[in-house]
């Protein structure tokens, strides 16, 4: 076993991960083997097994990304009647300035989910 390897590797695992890039078994082994090399480590294959261990070790976890339970994209008649709402908001609160005490939401499911 070789920690300088498991320690290159999650660094360049995070560095994927802060790039928004997927990280898929063939992507971490192309990343061991050339980790590898720039260790100078020899012998090292890369296995599945190997990367199995690792995802193991560090606790990640490959999910496929799918499209259920994802939000439907807005029609257009909806994003207008947003956009004129938020717009009276704005002027009501522009002319009459109220303190912001007084502004709350009352949509009780999204303020029900932050508690």
């Amino acid at each position: 076993m070789h920690p300088e390897l498991d320690v290159e590797m999650y660094s360049k695992y995070e560095e994927r991960l802060a790039q928004l890039k997927p990280a898929r078994d063939f992507d971490l082994q192309r990343m061991a083997l050339a980790a590898a090399v720039k260790l100078g480590i020899t012998k090292f294959r890369a296995s599945k097994g190997w990367v199995k261990k690792f995802r193991k070790r560090r606790g990640i976890v490959l999910r496929v990304t799918t499209k259920i339970g994802r939000k439907f994209a807005q029609a257009d008649e909806d994003r207008i009647q947003e956009r004129f709402f938020l717009h009276r908001i704005f002027e009501a609160v522009s002319l009459n300035q109220p303190h912001p005490y007084y502004i709350m939401n009352m949509d009780f499911k999204q303020t029900a989910e932050h508690v």
